[in-house]
């Protein structure tokens, strides 16, 4: 014979699973929540604009000028790329990720690598620049200026926002 009751208690004690299991459903499925409610504040600011390098730390607490021979350029997106170019002709791509002013950029890699010749002073700046972008653990915004360094004891790399 078939318990109504029985049934009704084996149900009962059945809801809060079934409710645990949407709520993870939900959570995991993107039609249920925003990835812009995940994405660092301070991440908005950097993605859009392309920066270009001004200067970087030449050791010491000294700061080398880029001039104008020198081109680089740096990009963040939304989905924790980073790209940009040396020189306007190499380009290199990575990852990067940030947590309030903390940023992390890791597997640099040059994409294009045949179409520029390498001379010592490019490949001595390519070494500098990535081993700097890698190095900092801060970034900060202000206006039209990116800074990354190290807390406020070291700026590694400057730039200016793109026009």
């Amino acid at each position: 014979m078939f318990n109504k009751s029985a049934f009704q208690s084996g149900l009962m004690d059945t809801r809060p699973a079934l409710i645990a299991l949407l709520l993870i459903i939900c959570i995991l499925t993107p039609g249920c929540t925003s990835l812009s409610s995940l994405i660092s504040p301070r991440q908005h600011e950097l993605t859009g604009p392309s920066w270009r390098l001004v200067s970087y730390s030449g050791g010491e607490r000294t700061r080398v000028l880029v001039g104008p021979q020198t081109n680089i350029t740096l990009k963040f997106d939304e989905y924790g790329n980073a790209s940009g170019f040396l020189d306007s002709c190499r380009g290199y791509s990575g990852r990067y990720s940030t947590l309030g002013e903390t940023i992390k950029v890791t597997n640099l890699t040059e994409v294009n690598e045949g179409v520029c010749p390498w001379t010592p002073q490019t490949v001595e700046m390519r070494n500098t620049y990535f081993s700097l972008l890698q190095k900092s653990s801060r970034f900060t915004i202000n206006e039209d200026t990116l800074i990354f360094g190290y807390f406020d004891a070291e700026r590694y790399l400057e730039f200016s926002r793109s026009v």
